[in-house]
């Protein structure tokens, strides 16, 4: 047995800056101690030990104690159980500085297998250990362990998996541990009121300035309650509700850590006011944090909410009453006008004289008020906007007072300027036509010019035979007409010719004649023949009687 070291009823045992690897023995890879000394590996690296039953590295039994400081253990491996350590009855077993690193046991702890041993353990890491019970430690006595505060292990029984020391088990969120020696993850309770606790929490955290924690438990800094909008809270670690702003002062949005004065043009009427009011209008503030508005004083006025200082009732309007000019200034209405300050009655707004007009409210001198355009008319004091004409009549001057009456052989639209004629082949003789449709058309026969008061004949030799004509037509050659008014020509007579327009046919000139009705001029007429003569207006020729001649 001990596959370095075998040691019965002898002193201490030393391994110290030491290389142990590949030691193997039945029991006790390296060190195997019966009723000796105290046994110490430190400052050595030991891999590739194994025991064929117990204590792959370290074996005692009824033994002083057992130390490995300072070292790595790794790869080292018992066939049942202790895949490093086996201590049965030994006096204490103290781990410090050490990494057990893939060592592992058949049966049961694939590190430590301790019975009646107390131990300790600083400063150690165990990972890739493996057992037959996946145990990696396992013992009957109290380990005192070296956790850092903020964590906890269990003293005694079985460890499994992979751990650290001073990291240990970590306290849960929503609880933290200010002392060594937790043994179990309710550490040191739950998180007091006011604060957090992150996982691994030590001391509890306070919650910040503008957060409160009524409940114990809380695990993050996410779980303080905002302090409402129209509260605050200017200290951390608070446990209760945050104060209501007092009046005067607002919060207008979440965790505040302190309330702010109300601004000036505005007021915070209670306790927890989340949004200043404005002054409403008649009122002012100029100052800060204040609870509420002055009404404006006598003779002055504000029209806008949230304001600092009111104003004098000024020109272009009036304050109803003294005690009421806080309610706001009242301008005068479109059409008057008031030049002076300090007004309280409506009565000091002026009208626009007759045959005028002002659109404009607040006005402060008469000259806002217009002359009427043409077209338009203002019959009475304090018009806003001048009339227009109604239809039928018209005005061509500014400033008028009334319009006048449509011309004959016209016609006014309404807000006419100026009257328009009737369309040719039209006429009126009224004075009240409000459109060009109203004009009566002019019968066939007849004719009208732009403007005619009444339609006139057509003179002869012309004619019309449609009605709403501005002209008549001449009669055609070889046609004529001698009346008036007339819608047709007349064929032309036989022995005559008619030119264009002709009032009357011409007969043919003496020497010709013509039987035709159509002839347009008396070239057109036919030349009497040899022998023959033709008087004027002859239809045919006659033949010279007997003893003279035409040669």
């Amino acid at each position: 047995d001990g596959g370095v070291v075998f040691a019965r009823g002898s002193g201490a045992v030393s391994i110290i800056g030491s290389t142990v690897s590949g030691c193997s023995a039945a029991g006790g890879g390296v060190v195997r101690a019966y009723d000796s000394g105290a046994v110490s590996i430190i400052n050595s690296d030991v891999s590739g030990c194994s025991a064929g039953t117990d204590g792959g590295v370290v074996f005692a039994l009824d033994n002083g104690a057992v130390s490995i400081i300072g070292s790595a253990v790794t790869s080292c491996s018992a066939g049942s159980s202790g895949g490093v350590v086996y201590a049965f009855y030994s006096e204490s077993l103290s781990i410090a500085g050490v990494d057990f690193i893939d060592n592992g046991a058949g049966r049961s702890g694939s590190v430590l297998y301790l019975s009646s041993t107390p131990s300790s353990i600083s400063d150690a890491s165990f990972t890739g250990n493996t057992a037959g019970d996946d145990k990696t430690i396992q013992t009957d006595k109290p380990i005192d362990w070296d956790c850092r505060l903020g964590s906890w292990m269990p003293t005694e029984g079985a460890f499994k998996g992979d751990f650290s020391v001073p990291e240990c088990n970590l306290c849960p969120a929503g609880y933290y541990g200010n002392r060594s020696g937790l043994t179990n993850s309710s550490c040191d309770g739950a998180c007091k009121r006011g604060h957090f606790c992150p996982k691994g929490t030590a001391e509890p955290l306070p919650c910040a300035p503008g957060f409160y924690m009524p409940v114990i438990g809380a695990a993050s800094a996410e779980s303080c309650l905002p302090c409402s909008p129209g509260t605050s809270q200017s200290t951390a670690g608070a446990d209760r509700p945050c104060d209501e702003c007092p009046p005067g002062t607002f919060a207008d949005q979440l965790n505040a850590t302190s309330c702010t004065d109300c601004p000036a043009g505005r007021f915070c009427p209670n306790a927890g006011t989340i949004q200043p009011l404005d002054c409403a209008a008649g009122e002012y503030q100029n100052l800060t944090g204040q609870a509420a508005c002055m009404q404006c004083p006598a003779g002055e006025f504000q029209a806008e909410r949230g304001q600092t200082a009111c104003d004098t009732c000024l020109a272009g309007g009036y304050c109803k009453a003294t005690d009421d000019c806080g309610g706001g200034f009242t301008p005068c209405p479109a059409g008057r006008y008031n030049e002076k300050m300090g007004s309280s009655s409506p009565d000091a707004c002026q009208k626009c004289p007759p045959g005028t007009s002002s659109p404009i409210t607040g006005a402060v001198s008469s000259e806002t008020c217009a002359r009427c355009r043409a077209g338009t008319f203002g019959g009475k004091p304090g018009l806003s906007e001048c009339t227009d004409c109604p239809p039928g009549s018209y005005q061509n001057d500014t400033g008028a007072t009334s319009c006048r009456d449509c011309e004959k052989g016209s016609y006014c639209a309404k807000g006419a300027s100026a009257p328009l004629p009737c369309d040719a082949g039209t006429y009126s003789d009224k004075t009240d036509l409000t459109a060009a449709s109203q004009c009566t058309d002019a019968s066939p026969g007849y004719f009208a010019t732009t403007g005619s008061t009444q339609q006139t004949a057509c003179a002869k030799g012309s004619y019309t035979n449609e009605t709403r004509q501005g002209e008549c037509t001449a009669c055609s050659a070889g046609t004529y007409q001698d009346a008036e008014a007339q819608t047709a020509c007349e064929p032309c007579e036989a022995g005559s010719y008619c030119a264009v327009g002709a009032a009357a046919p011409l007969p043919c000139e003496k020497g010709s004649y013509s039987r035709a009705t159509n002839l347009a001029a008396a070239s057109k007429c036919t030349a009497a023949d040899p022998g023959h003569f033709a008087t004027t207006g002859s239809t045919q020729q006659t033949p010279c009687a007997p003893g003279s001649i035409a040669p």
